[in-house]
């Protein structure tokens, strides 16, 4: 048995850079993104972010993204329980995505002992939200702490944070079916840009915060939320999750706009994958924080 009695595995959602994704007893389970040709590939693995979104703007067709099947998690389950006593799985939400439920059903196919000692995670996050969990609960693990003291970090961890985002169009989101019930709300005009959540007050939805009119004014309404909401912000990091990839001093702009306007002890930016970023498109921005 391994010196690390507890093993981790995450959904190709969590959205962090590779280094974060490379422990010994951590294992990422992708998610899959067919296109509109008929091309399957797996979230994370075939292809950069930057080939996915050029290869997307290509069809007129959203691709479609589908979650891992119960037979892929058992067999990552089946391998590390062969060298740890506890796995935690944890995954993005629910409401979002058939990927938790993918994971319970490969639960029920263990033996009882291992059932036990297999804990699931229904985050109600998504992107780099559900990415600063995982980083959270590594650390957790690599200190040395005990199952029911990591389980309950992270229920503290998904009782606190947020991400607030906006996007530069809404037609993925509705094409994809996950803001119909939003779509009276905020309107179909095209400078009105919405600003909206996930997080810890959602029940792992995506909720409508306001609408403004221009980008500009979205990200100051983003950063401003924040502000009001965040407990001791200059003690925290701060997280940026974006799908800007074709306008680097824009980023910039918005890096600098969260150092000065909100002071954290630091900033972790990081891109929105494929899933995600099927539903967000290019041009989203989100920041995260502990409310």
């Amino acid at each position: 048995m391994n010196s690390t009695k507890i093993a981790l595995v995450a959904d190709s959602c969590i959205d962090l850079p590779k280094e974060y994704q490379k422990a010994e007893n951590v294992r990422i389970v992708p998610l899959n993104i067919t296109f509109p040709d008929g091309t399957t590939i797996q979230d994370g693995v075939d292809i950069t972010i930057e080939e996915f979104y050029k290869r997307a703007d290509e069809h007129t067709d959203l691709p479609v993204t589908s979650q891992p099947s119960p037979e892929q998690f058992l067999t990552v389950y089946e391998e590390l329980f062969n060298n740890y006593e506890h796995i935690i799985s944890m995954h993005l939400s629910s409401e979002l995505s058939g990927t938790y439920n993918s994971a319970q059903l490969a639960k029920q196919m263990l033996d009882s002992d291992k059932k036990s000692n297999l804990h699931l995670l229904d985050t109600g996050f998504a992107s780099l939200l559900e990415g600063f969990v995982y980083i959270v609960l590594l650390e957790a693990i690599k200190e040395g702490k005990e199952i029911k003291e990591v389980l309950e970090i992270a229920n503290e961890q998904l009782n606190t944070m947020s991400t607030i985002f906006t996007v530069k169009t809404l037609e993925n989101l509705k094409k994809g079916g996950r803001v119909s019930h939003l779509s009276a709300v905020l309107g179909g005009f095209l400078q009105i840009k919405p600003v909206m959540e996930i997080g810890c007050k959602t029940d792992g939805k995506i909720e409508a915060l306001s609408k403004v009119r221009g980008r500009n004014k979205a990200i100051s309404e983003m950063v401003s939320l924040v502000k009001e909401r965040a407990t001791n912000i200059e003690e925290q990091t701060i997280g940026i999750m974006h799908s800007i990839i074709d306008d680097e001093a824009e980023l910039n702009n918005i890096v600098q706009k969260v150092k000065d306007d909100l002071n954290p002890k630091d900033v972790f930016i990081s891109k929105i994958g494929s899933t995600i970023g099927t539903h967000t498109g290019v041009g989203a921005i989100g920041i995260v924080f502990s409310e």
